[in-house]
């Protein structure tokens, strides 16, 4: 029996040379027509557009407590010496954001793979500094020390939303893997 050859679609590139060198072929980047089929396209977008808006919402509650404790007339020198002082929710909502986006591209690259690999690095890093807020604003509200009762929510409110962006963590962590590990996936490996 003769087997058949699997062809996947490819980039076309063109061939490039240096001076003085001879002229070099460019491979082609071979599209992963299985991770097309596979990638769960509505749970992408569901996730990508829940994290997008609890990324900002943790933004928007960051900078009215930061606002707030800046506005405060006995202590405008000691802005950044505590946890709820240091505007943790901008930095780390803001690298959350950019995995939400990086999660919702996938949808509309060819090359899922590719795109699903580069979410997942930006994922795990907003899983990292989601970690850092969770115990920064963990830390503020066990302390306690001259909060305003409006800032005590707000940080409460941080830290229920930073809560939330580590499950939506989790669950793109859970479908990467199912995807990653899917038998329909698993044929194309063999090529890379």
């Amino acid at each position: 029996m003769l087997t058949q050859q699997v062809l996947f679609p490819t980039y076309s590139g063109l061939s490039y040379s240096y001076p003085g060198h001879k002229t070099r072929i460019v491979q082609p980047i071979v599209l992963d027509s299985n991770w097309l089929d596979t990638w769960p396209t509505i749970r992408s977008v569901l996730l990508g557009s829940l994290m997008m808006f609890s990324s900002a919402a943790v933004i928007a509650l960051e900078i009215a407590n930061v606002s707030i404790e800046s506005n405060k007339d006995d202590n405008v020198e000691k802005l950044g010496m505590d946890p709820s002082k240091v505007g943790v929710g901008i930095w780390c909502g803001s690298i959350s954001f950019l995995a939400s986006i990086c999660i919702l591209i996938i949808i509309f690259t060819r090359n899922k793979r590719i795109a699903a690999t580069f979410a997942l690095i930006a994922v795990t890093l907003a899983f990292f500094f989601t970690i850092v807020l969770i115990g920064l604003s963990a830390n503020s509200v066990q302390r306690n020390q001259d909060l305003y009762p409006i800032q005590y929510k707000l940080i409460i409110a941080i830290l229920s939303i930073a809560l939330f962006i580590l499950t939506q963590c989790i669950i793109f962590f859970m479908i990467y893997i199912s995807v990653f590990f899917s038998s329909e996936t698993r044929i194309s490996s063999d090529y890379y």
